[in-house]
């Protein structure tokens, strides 16, 4: 039979649902604890997976078991085997094509409210993930080639991500297809210490979504960066990250020149790429831009009515 259940969780002392190698997990107890109750080596699949330290109020799982036991057999006898900080508030048995992944509508986070606007931080780096600020894009990039790159040798040359096609195909001796427009650059030279620096033309990002931030466009050239936003706004942004890496002061005003060079070869890479631009929603309505919908059925989901999470985490302990 297969069988889902909804587990709450303080995750304390976890490194996160995901069993991890010489880590101690969620799913690890849990498995142990279902297999005692089956007597049989027991697998779970989980909704999602959650960070380290990161509490859960009702996380789904599901699992298939040989096992014939009553619903509160299962619950009371899994419960029994686990420590006192995980708990598994109900057990149903679901049909075959059900997927705690697969089949879940959506997903809710709370935090405390008095952390929630400080989640995480780059600093001195501005933004976070998801954003065009130096917080969401800038990444140390650490290469381990023996015999190839000397250890401790750092470089300040910019690379991006489009880079590793080209540098791979010349470290494996071979050879870009002429066809294809390459859009990367060959990094090897920097890696084996052939050259201390690669002239490159600017590097070009392009985001065009509403996720953490508004939808935007990027470029940087040398140390120069601007960020053109795609909501209708006009809004642009220029930053010397020389002198300004935090991203604080908008020189857009102050060097139109930079601004609209920099806006030119900007628009000649979309044009270039053919990168898809925002369009306008006619059925837009701001009345009701918090809601959340289901595909699955077409209607909002009342995700306002699940219980917030600090007074279950109160009741847990």
């Amino acid at each position: 039979m297969k069988l889902a259940c909804g587990v709450e969780y303080i995750g304390t002392q976890y490194c996160g649902w995901q069993s991890q190698k010489d880590h101690v997990a969620i799913q690890d107890h849990i498995e142990k604890a279902i297999s005692r109750v089956a007597n049989e080596s027991i697998r779970i699949h989980g909704s999602g997976r959650t960070d380290s330290g990161v509490h859960a109020y009702e996380q789904v799982f599901h699992f298939i078991s040989n096992a014939k036991r009553e619903k509160s057999q299962w619950m009371d006898g899994i419960n029994s085997n686990l420590p006192k900080d995980i708990l598994i508030r109900w057990v149903k048995e679901v049909p075959f094509e059900f997927d705690a992944r697969r089949s879940a509508l959506y997903r809710r986070y709370d935090y405390q409210e008095k952390a929630d606007d400080n989640v995480a931080t780059q600093a001195p780096l501005r933004g976070e993930k998801g954003t065009l600020y130096e917080g969401g894009i800038r990444v140390p990039l650490i290469v381990k080639f023996p015999g190839v790159v000397k250890p401790g040798q750092e470089v300040s040359q910019l690379s991006i991500s489009y880079d590793f096609y080209p540098t791979f195909v010349s470290v494996a001796s071979g050879a870009l297809p002429v066809s294809q427009t390459i859009d990367g650059v060959d990094m090897s030279p920097l890696l084996d210490g052939t050259v201390e620096r690669i002239e490159r033309r600017s590097l070009f990002w392009h985001f065009p979504h509403y996720h953490h931030d508004r939808p935007a466009s990027a470029i940087r050239d040398g140390d120069w960066k601007l960020i053109q936003y795609l909501d209708g706004t006009g809004d642009l942004e220029l930053y010397n990250l020389k002198d300004d890496l935090g991203e604080e002061k908008n020189l857009s005003t102050t060097y139109p020149g930079r601004r609209n060079d920099l806006m030119s070869k900007l628009k000649a890479w979309q044009t270039d790429t053919i990168a898809r631009l925002p369009i306008p929603n006619p059925s837009y309505d701001p009345a009701r831009s918090h809601e959340w919908w289901s595909r699955r059925s077409g209607k909002p989901v009342e995700s306002d009515l699940r219980k917030r999470f600090p007074p279950t985490e109160l009741k847990l302990k």
